[in-house]
């Protein structure tokens, strides 16, 4: 006999929506209790348990509260969708992290595995939440992800947007109030550079004074105004050189990691104990905007909510846009990276650094003396021009640096294309490319190198997809020689077949003719 199926029971027959309808009927148009339940289908001891003030007018819903509860899950929800349209995208791994790290600031009982929650939690999460929705990202290579100008112009659009939403488009106006901040890590051995020798004489050698490997990280923040934040420096060490520490310059920062890179609790640390400090001793009038990439050490719950309390609004650049829209990278970090040899030798050969290397007590005390130059005012504010940040003008950005990447994936997919056809046969187009169209190419290109490197255009990425299409187009000749030679020995061989068969019917003919 099969067993019954237990009817499966249902707690509530009706929605919060009914249920905040059916109060309204009775408050605001005078209809009676009994009728107005018995219409939408709910206890009349429900009604009257929210008319009296016994309970509230939301439905409660079923079971235990949520681990953070209701309203610390709707600080996270309001975090996570805030922070998106910053520009900072969020990961699961994040948001796990997130929870975790709340759960043990505020000390709450921890039931899950290996303290962090798993897929369960984190399921019935989005369930709990519809207005996140899981997305799946397309990966693409960095070097096939160009940075064209209409993402730029878009960028710039929703940033204006954004401030007057929360009527913080003044912000545009008052250069103290624009600020960047960006890391750079510097090598304290950098290469030697070409020297002058004698013409016959090879392979000059020259120990270096140190490991190249040792690479010291340096946090700048500026505003437009040409003000700059105490820099952080960030140590691979858990316990920093006395020495080091001692040497700091007056109000830097000095972070601690593992790595030697930034992270979120060295940079939540800055922003809090520095940062913020900073802007108050020099009095600038609040809220700023600070524009940082969406590196995720910027995009913490906490970081977030410390920026809020103390009216700093935290916005992402778009990727691989520091060369374009980042001043400090732009003004600061890149002079010094392509002099960095020279600078690192113009700081030894002072009298005072004679017979020494440069180490992490004078790394400090050089970046000191570049920040403190007084052409760093007129670089800053120039920087700040070029990027189109300050005035706010869109047209001031020099696009021309977006053309490389893009000419790279154009002439890519444009030579992709031109190599596919219905049959997916490479070279089979209306008109086909032969070895002396690649020549004459070639040679119109290298013509026009100068030109085109003025341009910021990559000449070299070109003649290498050009060889790649030669070496398809000989492939796919050779192909069509061999085909060609092997229907020419089938056809030989059926000829000589006919022949052999034509010959032995001759035979067979003389044979019978003999009889």
């Amino acid at each position: 006999m099969t067993p019954l199926k237990k009817e499966t029971r249902r707690i509530h027959r009706y929605c919060n929506e009914d249920l905040q309808q059916a109060l309204i009927d009775i408050r605001k148009k005078g209809r009676g209790v009994r009728e107005t339940c018995r219409k939408y289908g709910i206890p009349r001891t429900t009604v009257q348990d929210r008319l009296s003030g016994k309970m509230c007018d939301d439905m409660k819903q079923k079971g235990p509260d949520p681990i953070l509860g209701i309203e610390g899950e709707k600080r996270v929800e309001d975090w996570l969708l805030n922070i998106t349209r910053r520009g900072f995208p969020i990961k699961k791994q994040d948001l796990l992290e997130t929870v975790q790290k709340i759960m043990k600031v505020h000390k709450i009982k921890n039931p899950f595995k290996n303290d962090c929650p798993g897929k369960s939690w984190y399921l019935k999460f989005l369930k709990r939440h519809p207005h996140i929705a899981l997305c799946r990202v397309e990966g693409i290579n960095k070097a096939k992800a160009p940075v064209t100008e209409q993402s730029i112009r878009t960028w710039f659009d929703e940033l204006e947007t954004f401030l007057a939403e929360s009527n913080n488009q003044g912000i545009l106006e008052c250069p103290e109030r624009i600020f960047n901040g960006d890391e750079c890590g510097f090598s304290l051995c950098p290469k030697s550079g070409d020297v002058l020798l004698p013409r016959r004489f090879r392979n000059p050698r020259k120990v270096k004074p140190g490991n190249e490997k040792n690479i010291l990280t340096i946090f700048v923040t500026v505003n437009a105004n040409a003000q700059v934040s105490p820099p952080l420096v960030v140590l691979p060490h858990v316990r920093p050189p006395r020495a080091v520490v001692d040497s700091l310059p007056e109000h830097w920062c000095l972070g601690k990691s593992d790595s030697g890179v930034t992270r979120s609790d060295v940079f939540f640390e800055y922003i809090t104990n520095d940062f913020i400090n900073w802007v108050d001793r020099n009095c600038i009038q609040k809220p700023i905007l600070l524009l940082l990439d969406s590196h995720r050490s910027h995009m913490s719950l906490h970081l977030s909510t410390i920026c809020e309390q103390n009216g700093i609004i935290l916005y992402a650049t778009p990727p691989n846009t520091s060369h374009t829209l980042q001043p400090v990278n732009v003004s600061v970090f890149e002079p010094m990276k392509s002099s960095w040899p020279s600078v690192v030798g113009n700081f030894l050969s002072k009298p005072e650094n004679v017979n020494s290397r440069l180490n992490k007590t004078k790394f400090c005390q050089m970046f000191r003396d570049i920040l403190e130059d007084p052409s760093m005012d007129a670089t800053i504010k120039n920087g700040f021009r070029q990027c189109g940040l300050f005035p706010f003008n869109q047209d001031a950005v020099d696009y021309t640096k977006c053309d490389q990447k893009t000419t790279y994936v154009y002439v890519s997919n444009y030579l992709q294309n031109s190599l596919k056809n219905e049959s997916n046969d490479p070279l089979s187009t209306s008109e086909d490319i032969t070895n002396g169209d690649i020549v004459s190419t070639r040679k119109v290109i290298n013509c026009l190198r100068a030109k085109l490197n003025e341009k910021r255009i990559d000449v070299d990425v070109i003649l290498e997809e050009l060889r790649e299409l030669e070496t398809q187009i000989n492939k796919q000749n050779n192909n069509s020689e061999m085909e060609s030679d092997r229907l020419v020995d089938y056809s030989s061989t059926i000829k000589m077949d006919i022949e052999l068969y034509d010959w032995h019917q001759d035979i067979e003919i003389k044979q019978c003719k003999t009889e």
